[in-house]
């Protein structure tokens, strides 16, 4: 079971409640290449990461993501789980679907599955993945650490750094699909733009350091892992717009001009409301507002930890992140 035997009662429920329906359970992620971060807790492992997993079914219902998320709710792990359509498999050339027909691990159903996710090459990954990945990991990981103490909070900043570092490599088509070695190559890695690899590198590391004591939060990490993921996030939205200015006006012109991964698919209707009226869930759980996903970025940029703790951008902060999760195209 992946490494990861206290996934079967979650496997056997997803089985058992769609039935015929069920073609495919896939294990992606750090799960799938065993790595996921934990820490000791006595004698037990607490896992920091979601282990994430991939229900491809025969149809599509909306009713879907309400029952995996009961699933979530009854699992004794931190699971992330989406659905995707078998007849949606060949359309989706995107990083999730890269990593799950690289390094998914089949947990129910037949491996022929995979075939029928076409992206071969990291090489073919369009450079919006990277900029979705700085928004998916990057944003919303800082987001979710300032409602976080303790152990909690350096998670999300490792999170957060992690994912500039694979945005960077996805950037100069030099991704790797485990962790290890995206750390190895992103040291070898020279950029053609600065970034502080030496600082992320640090960061990094300490993923593989499972004691709790070296997981300290240390006041200085929080506004570090802000600073770099807001500029690489300003930097490669000026190439992929081909505009300039603040990351505010970026983030405006992004949210106006009708791009073509907006175009692609049912996710295009995001765009046209907000998610403070409706949430739409159209091929996999948290879809997007453009809207929205501007407002979460510049709520970041503005905050200032020196604030007071009932401050009106915490506030805000914590609207937007019950209702922004990850960005979908």
């Amino acid at each position: 079971m992946g490494g990861i035997p206290q996934l079967k009662d979650s496997l056997e429920r997803i089985k058992r409640v769609f039935g015929k329906n069920l073609v495919s359970v896939i294990l992606c992620g750090s799960g799938a290449t065993d790595e996921t971060c934990w820490v000791k807790k006595e004698d037990n492992k607490e896992y920091m990461s979601d282990l994430d997993l991939i229900v491809v079914t025969r149809i599509y219902s909306p009713f879907y993501h309400k029952i995996l998320k009961n699933i979530e709710d009854l699992s004794e792990l931190p699971l992330s789980l989406d659905f995707l359509p078998i007849f949606r498999l060949k359309k989706h050339k995107t990083l999730m679907a890269y990593k799950v027909k690289h390094s998914g691990k089949i947990l129910h159903g037949n491996s022929e599955i995979l075939n029928k996710i076409p992206i071969s090459s990291s090489s073919e990954l369009p450079y919006w993945e990277g900029i979705r990945l700085l928004f998916n990991e990057g944003v919303q990981s800082l987001n979710v650490s300032i409602f976080e103490k303790g152990i909690k909070k350096t998670f999300y900043c490792l999170k957060s750094v992690e994912s500039c570092m694979e945005a960077a490599l996805l950037f100069e088509k030099k991704h790797e699909l485990s962790y290890r070695s995206r750390l190895n190559r992103f040291s070898k890695t020279k950029f053609s733009y600065k970034l502080p690899k030496d600082q992320m590198i640090e960061i990094a590391k300490l993923r593989f350091n499972h004691k709790r004591n070296q997981w300290k939060y240390s006041d200085s990490v929080w506004p570090f892992c802000k600073e770099l993921v807001l500029d690489m996030l300003s930097f490669h939205l000026s190439k992929y717009l081909g505009v300039k200015g603040p990351l505010e006006e970026k983030l405006d012109f992004l949210v106006k001009q009708k791009r073509k991964p907006f175009r692609s698919d049912l996710v295009s209707w995001a765009k046209l409301f907000s998610l403070k009226k409706i949430i739409l869930n159209p091929i996999c759980r948290n879809s997007y507002s453009l809207n929205n996903l501007r407002e979460a970025t510049i709520l970041l940029k503005n905050y200032d930890k020196k604030r007071e703790k009932d401050s009106e951008i915490r506030r805000n902060l914590l609207f937007w992140r019950n209702l922004i999760n990850y960005v979908e195209v």
